[in-house]
């Protein structure tokens, strides 16, 4: 019985760490995570993606959102303007300036443009302004 208490204890010690590992996380980050986790499921089939070395490799683009967010913020641009800037990274104009490319054995491939990665780059881009311009 003694034993069962030792191993409830130390699975919730360990689940408290791993909440408190992704709280670490900055907003960026938490963006460029949940992009490569949604993107990974649309590669092939023969293809692994490196998820954690493509986060890493994500971040910084995620980061730039979320700092025109807090730039916006800071600048006290108003919720109906920094909705207009939000509503552009979600539009069709936005979209067809995008080159998403795949990097596979290091040869760099551009993405289809109608593929769902822009889709969720999109939003996961919105997300990171929004983010950076409510102070998160």
């Amino acid at each position: 019985m003694e034993c069962n208490k030792r191993v409830n204890a130390s699975a919730l010690a360990l689940g408290c760490l791993m909440l408190a590992a992704c709280a670490a996380k900055s907003p960026a980050e938490k963006h460029a995570s949940h992009y490569i986790y949604q993107i990974s499921n649309e590669n092939d089939s023969q293809i692994r993606t490196l998820v954690q070395d493509s986060i890493k490799a994500s971040t910084p683009t995620f980061d730039q959102f979320y700092q025109q967010g807090k730039c916006d913020r800071n600048a006290h641009l108003s919720l109906a303007e920094a909705k207009t800037k939000a509503d552009y990274l979600s539009s069709e104009q936005f979209k067809s300036q995008l080159e998403l490319n795949n990097i596979v054995l290091n040869k760099t491939y551009k993405i289809d443009p109608n593929q769902k990665i822009y889709t969720v780059f999109m939003k996961e881009a919105t997300g990171a302004y929004w983010d950076g311009y409510n102070g998160l």
